[in-house]
């Protein structure tokens, strides 16, 4: 049986900083390949900063974290990265995790249960995904990436 490492970052990102955050993801890139991690799971909305409030609003916040995307791609030889991100499909705005491995992304994951408490009330700005389904689209220069509703294999595992 192979042992899977899987590394996770507490990152202390800044609502819309993208350069400032996409250096501490970066970081933490580095970081999970000196512990020899297979996998790295960076926070919900790490490319933004989850507190973007009502700037998700504005379409330029997705433009500009598939260009941090972009140049975080790179970066992910030998490593599965999980990214948090807002993505705009469809006329429809989605909280996602954009999987990518070997600077391919492999896949995009929209989340389906939404926050809805207290200060934390996401069906403001995304949409939930819908169970079971799943389309293609192009993102960060990529094209036919599988959105949605996905199940991924590492190793032996999946």
């Amino acid at each position: 049986m192979q042992n899977i490492i899987i590394a996770t970052a507490a990152l202390n990102q800044t609502v819309l900083d993208f350069r400032g955050n996409a250096e501490r993801i970066r970081q933490a890139i580095y970081n999970a390949k000196k512990l020899d991690a297979h996998i790295l799971c960076l926070p919900e909305l790490a490319v933004t900063g989850y507190g973007c409030d009502d700037e998700f609003f504005s379409l330029e916040i997705c433009k500009q974290s598939e260009q941090s995307i972009c140049t975080l791609i790179e970066e992910t030889e030998g490593l599965l990265t999980v990214f948090g991100a807002p993505i705009y499909l469809e006329g429809n705005l989605y909280n996602c995790a954009v999987i990518v491995k070997d600077k391919r992304i492999i896949g995009i994951t929209a989340k389906k249960n939404l926050a809805r408490e207290g200060i934390h009330y996401e069906p403001r700005w995304f949409t939930p995904w819908q169970r079971g389904s799943s389309v293609k689209m192009n993102f960060a220069g990529q094209s036919e990436i599988e959105f949605g509703d996905l199940y991924f294999k590492v190793g032996e595992v999946g």
